[in-house]
């Protein structure tokens, strides 16, 4: 029976994808050193940890598949010591625990085992048309046993499929291919990173000399890249996993991580940065832009909403950072906040004797209570004050407009001036 590839990913169990079926190689022609263009059984390939996690729309690239196909699948074959190594190098990048016992052997000939570098959406696309076959297929002929519309389409005999085969390729060699391979294709730039950042990690210990720049040689990408990669994989979990989860752009991501290294913010802090961002729907180009401005703040001496706290700050120095433009806008940002809890309190989900779903924004909000409690009898005075320059104001405002329109009527009509 024909099982179609998993398209999970199988970090979590350590297990990996195959297909029950023929096992047979056929060379078409060699190609340049240790690589022969072929084909080989579906079946057969071993599928382990890709840097791509997420593949969307493998039913309809099969459809695509089944009017033809350019590229081939990159399969490396290798002897029992070397897939014994090629494990060793999985498990220690990934986490994961492969053992050889479970891996798909080709049946004939010397013991050999295949392992895909490369073309993970091609093959399980290919997985997917030999168990239920293409929408055209599926119209004309109505249910089929798996393989059927495989065959029609593909005349190669059996599961085979058009590969590009490399012999005595190293475990590195393949993992480098695979994340160059990546370049070609959409890959979610956090699962690139995580990649990246595994794979650079494990041979700086092989070589403690590599250089990024030369790591970002051999994986196709220039070493700004693979430098934002490794930032990223240091930002707190929660943030990476808000990028997982399509709340936080990658870039955006990265900008805070900036801002947090900067301005050194604790973690209330940075947890309230994040709040806004996911709220806002915060862009690349505006937040950036934010936090330009924060950091030079900074650098400027200047200062920032995060250093108003400072006690050893002079008057002088204090009353700039009060009075600063950026200040008084991140304050309206922190009015919004308030503003927004207002709801959760009215409908009971923060009670003051309840337990709040999160320590951090609490923190935050004590944080601000502590400091209104001083200005709570200022602003009470400074209020009266304010509404009694309003009236005023608003007094003298009226005067003077009665007055233009006094004006404005003793003067005689624009029109009787022209024809004077």
């Amino acid at each position: 029976m024909v099982v179609a590839v998993d398209v999970t990913s199988p970090a979590a169990t350590g297990s990996l994808s195959t297909i029950e079926g023929l096992g047979v190689i056929i060379p078409i022609h060699a190609g340049h050193g240790n690589d022969t263009e072929g084909y080989i059984p579906l079946s057969r390939i071993n599928i382990f940890e890709q840097v791509r996690k997420t593949y969307e729309g493998i039913p309809q690239f099969a459809d695509e598949l089944s009017l033809g196909e350019i590229n081939s699948v990159q399969i490396a074959i290798k002897t029992r010591r070397g897939m014994r190594q090629h494990l060793e190098l999985l498990n220690r990048i990934w986490g994961t625990s492969y053992v050889l016992k479970d891996c798909m052997r080709l049946p004939s000939g010397p013991e050999r085992y295949a392992v895909l570098i490369s073309g993970h959406r091609r093959t399980l696309a290919k997985a997917h048309l030999w168990e239920h076959g293409c929408i055209v297929c599926r119209d004309a002929y109505g249910a089929e046993d798996p393989g059927s519309c495989y065959q029609r389409h593909f005349t190669y005999g059996g599961d085979l499929v058009k590969a590009r085969l490399y012999y005595g390729i190293t475990p590195y060699r393949a993992m480098e291919m695979q994340c160059k391979e990546n370049v070609r294709g959409a890959v979610p730039a956090h699962e690139q990173a995580d990649a990246y950042d595994r794979l650079f990690s494990l041979m700086l210990i092989d070589d403690p000399d590599l250089t990024l720049a030369k790591f970002a040689r051999q994986v196709g990408h220039g070493p700004e890249t693979v430098a934002r990669a490794r930032q990223f994989m240091r930002l707190p979990s929660i943030i990476r996993e808000d990028v997982a989860e399509r709340r936080m752009g990658y870039g955006v991501a990265l900008e805070l991580g900036r801002l947090h290294k900067e301005l050194d913010l604790d973690e209330a802090t940075l947890m309230a940065e994040r709040a806004t961002i996911i709220d806002r729907r915060l862009g690349l180009k505006v937040y950036k832009r934010h936090v330009d401005r924060l950091v030079q703040d900074q650098r400027s001496g200047v200062g920032s909403l995060f250093g108003l706290g400072d006690e050893t700050a002079g008057n002088a120095s204090i009353r700039r950072q009060v009075f600063e433009q950026q200040t008084v806008r991140s304050l309206y940002e922190y009015a919004r906040y308030l503003e927004m809890i207002r709801p959760l309190i009215e409908s009971g989900e923060m009670a003051p004797d309840g337990t709040w779903p999160d320590t951090s924004a609490v923190n935050v909000i004590e944080r601000m209570l502590d400091a209104q409690e001083v200005l709570l009898p200022f602003l009470e005075t400074r209020r009266g004050h304010l509404q009694a320059a309003r009236a005023q104001g608003l007094s003298a405002a009226v005067r003077n407009l009665v007055e233009d329109i006094q004006e404005l009527e003793a003067e005689p009509p624009l029109l009787s001036l022209v024809n004077d």
